[in-house]
């Protein structure tokens, strides 16, 4: 069969801010065009230009991170591509360094995705939001993740049955749309693997649905030994109330009946009010653990640069604090992502970041700058 490959495409590059910096890893995002250089929540948060690359360039790359984002999403194009060909052992090579897999608002089915999978030799993290696969497809989708030693995943739909029965991994995080249910974890399912628990977002049903949520924690994370609390699962801007002190006395529960290694809770604090309320929880935590540290840091991006987002880590575990303090503090972000997440419980993960950001959006130049030409700006 002759070759039907391209011999070049038109691609989507973040500008290297260093090119002292070593870049260990490589963001493939596969995507619309008209999504170009725009990260999961919109936003243009890189600076970044459209480049023509040979083909042969593009699949010497070996990326470590593989999204697929949005609608109208050309992953299929590529796993045609790239499997009319290579044979089998080329397309290894390519996908080797893959450790981290995310699915975000796409239209990609079980089939697409689980073709694409099976380019994997190991994945060690993945994510998902605002995907419409069945049940039977998730326990084939988690039944796949399993064959490839997930260590971590980023749950954000009701399927926490068909995780516990196909998986064990060692980190679970729990964010995105349209978010799990706490009520799930009120039906007696224990994840006994599980040793960090990230909580970001929950499928929000009624008032107390993060009280709820810390009644059966100890019960449904046995072993844990790290605890990331989001304070947006309680309100999304802190107030120093009786809800508050409430839900501090639980945290507080946690820590103690499973002697938690470390426990960081984050908060939304950009006015004075907030600040106060944030040093309060601070010095409530105090009075039952050692080692208490509040800090304050403005997120990437934001222009006067004034803090806008409060962390307060406690605990023992030194190696701990010091990874949430660098995902935190030194990265400016508010939700490290899978594979920084993951150094929190595995000593050898293969490093993903910093990496080098491509965006991929098909085979059609033409279609593509245009796209990209006509796609709004923020």
């Amino acid at each position: 069969m002759a070759s039907t490959r391209p011999d070049n495409v038109l691609v989507w590059m973040a500008s290297r801010g260093s090119y002292v910096e070593s870049m260990p890893g490589t963001i493939l995002r596969i995507k619309n065009a008209s999504k170009f250089g725009e990260n999961l929540y919109g936003f243009k948060d890189q600076p970044g230009e459209l480049v023509e690359v040979t083909w042969d360039a593009m699949f010497k790359l070996r990326p470590t991170l593989v999204e697929v984002d949005f609608g109208r999403n050309p992953c299929d194009e590529l796993v045609k591509v790239i499997e009319k060909n290579y044979n089998n052992e080329q397309i290894s090579h390519f996908f080797e360094k893959v450790k981290a897999l995310s699915l975000h608002m796409t239209d990609i089915t079980s089939e697409s995705l689980l073709k694409l999978m099976d380019k994997f030799t190991l994945l060690a993290a993945f994510s998902f939001s605002e995907t419409k696969f069945s049940t039977p497809e998730w326990a084939t989708i988690l039944k796949r993740l399993s064959e490839l030693n997930l260590r971590g995943i980023d749950l954000s739909d009701n399927i926490l049955s068909e995780v516990q029965q196909h998986i064990d991994v060692s980190l679970m995080k729990l964010s995105g749309n349209p978010g799990v249910d706490v009520n799930e974890f009120k039906k007696g399912i224990e994840f006994v693997t599980v040793k960090v628990l990230a909580v970001q977002e929950l499928k929000f049903l009624g008032e107390t649905d993060a009280e709820q949520l810390l009644e059966v924690l100890p019960q449904s994370f046995p072993r844990l030994e790290t605890l990331i609390w989001d304070w947006n699962v309680v309100d999304p801007e802190l107030n120093f109330d009786e809800r508050t002190k409430k839900v501090l006395d639980q945290l507080l529960f946690v820590n103690k009946q499973l002697n938690l290694g470390s426990l960081a809770v984050v908060a939304y604090t950009p006015n004075p009010e907030t600040k106060t309320a944030i040093e309060s929880v601070a010095r409530t935590l105090k009075g039952s653990i050692k080692d208490v540290q509040l800090h304050q840091f403005a997120t990437k991006g934001l222009s006067d640069g004034m803090a806008n987002f409060s962390l307060i880590v406690a605990g023992n575990n030194e190696k701990a604090m010091k990874e949430l303090m660098d995902m935190y503090m030194v990265d400016r972000s508010t939700m490290p992502p899978m594979g920084k997440l993951l150094r929190l419980c595995e000593e050898d993960i293969v490093p993903i970041y910093p990496a080098i950001t491509m965006d991929f959006g098909g085979f059609n130049k033409n279609r593509i700058r245009q796209l990209y030409t006509e796609s709004p700006t923020d």
